[in-house]
This record gives structure tokens, sequence and C-alpha cells, in this order.
């Protein structure tokens, strides 16, 4: 994908690599818009040429608002990256992770959803356009960053995936026999078998159950 000569539009480009991507596509001579929620972030990267717009991609209203505001000021617009996220830790043994998780999904799925829904029009009409809908964007913003890339970046970072990981499997232990966690894991019968006598679940009570609704 060629960076120069487009005017861009990147959502959630005000830290990490969507802010190292505006500034690449600025380099490469292309015009470049940011939309984020932080007022400060946007403020500094308007004192680097950048033009800025808050947007709250939870929020159907802020993305319309966004939209409009920057299809004023940039009706030549031909690229939108969205790459708004957040990663929130999450423990399944707590009920209240149930919030967090809503909120990881309508920031990282459904506010991409809803920007791309809202560009769309713009960039069809056009008769060309660009949508990149990586929440990683890689150093070509056309692809995706890679899996092991990331996975080092965020070990880096003292975000290692195992600890999530188990602790899932600890809660499925709890919820499903060794059987079905072998086979919704893809682990070995006996392995489900430790996990789920870790976890210290009477299966009698499912097994009644099962039976109760055959």
């Amino acid at each position: 994908m060629d960076l120069s000569n487009r005017t861009v539009f990147i959502v959630g480009g005000t830290s990490g690599i969507g802010r190292e991507l505006a500034r690449r596509f600025a380099a490469a001579g292309s015009t470049v818009a940011v939309g984020g929620r932080s007022a400060e972030a946007l403020l500094e990267l308007s004192h680097e040429g950048i033009g800025t717009f808050g947007i709250d991609v939870t929020d159907g209203a802020s993305v319309a608002h966004a939209r409009d505001a920057v299809l004023v000021r940039y009706p030549e617009l031909d690229t939108v990256v969205t790459m708004p996220g957040v990663m929130l830790l999450e423990d399944l043994r707590d009920p209240a992770h149930f919030e967090a998780a809503q909120t990881t999904i309508g920031t990282n799925l459904v506010g991409t959803i809803r920007v791309v829904d809202a560009f769309t029009p713009h960039l069809v009409q056009r008769g060309a356009g660009t949508t990149i809908p990586w929440l990683f964007a890689g150093l070509n913003p056309a692809r995706p960053i890679q899996s092991q890339y990331i996975y080092l970046k965020l070990r880096r970072l003292g975000l290692g995936g195992l600890a999530g990981r188990n602790t899932a499997r600890l809660a499925m232990a709890a919820d499903v026999p060794a059987s079905i966690l072998a086979a919704l894991t893809g682990t070995s019968i006996d392995n489900a078998t430790d996990w789920t006598n870790f976890a210290k679940r009477d299966w009698t009570g499912y097994i009644s159950s099962r039976r109760s609704d055959s």
C-alpha cells in the first residue's frame, strides 16, 4: 500500500501503534487526521500539523458527529484506519468480569464496525477508497501485525497470555466435565482431568441435570 498522497483518518491514533502510523503517513506526504478520546494527546498531535477530532467509538452519535466534521474538513478523504482498542484484565471467576468483556467488545469490535459503517457511504460515493480494519496494523498498514511480534511486545509490557488462558481454562473446568473440557480446548483427557480435579468440582449434579434434560 502506497502511504503517500493520501488523505487518511486514523481512529484510535492518539497513542501507540496508531500514533506512529499517523506520523508514518504524514512523513510519506499524506494528509493525516486522527480521532480519539484523549484531549491532551489530540492537542499534542495538532502541534505536529495533524488534524484532530474527538470521537468515542462506543457512542454512535459521537461517531456520526466525528464523521461529519472530518468530511467537512477533508472532503477528499480516501483512507480510513480503524484502531480503537482496550485491553482489560478479566477474572472469569468474578461475575464482574462480564462488564469488562462488554467494554472490550463494544470498543474493539462494535466500535470498529460503527466507524466502518459511518464512512463506507462516502468511500463508495468516491468510487475509490480504503478501509483498514486492523486493531494492530503492521508497518505496512494494509496488513495486520504478526501474532508473534505482538506477543513479544506484550510480554515486554508484562502482559503474557498464559495467565489469562489458564484462568479461562480453570473457570471452564469448574463448569464442565473433563471430557467436554478436552473437546473444547483441544487438550488431552488426562490434562483436562487434572484441571477439573484442580477446580475441585463435584460432577454428580451435572450428570443428574443431564439425565433430567434427556
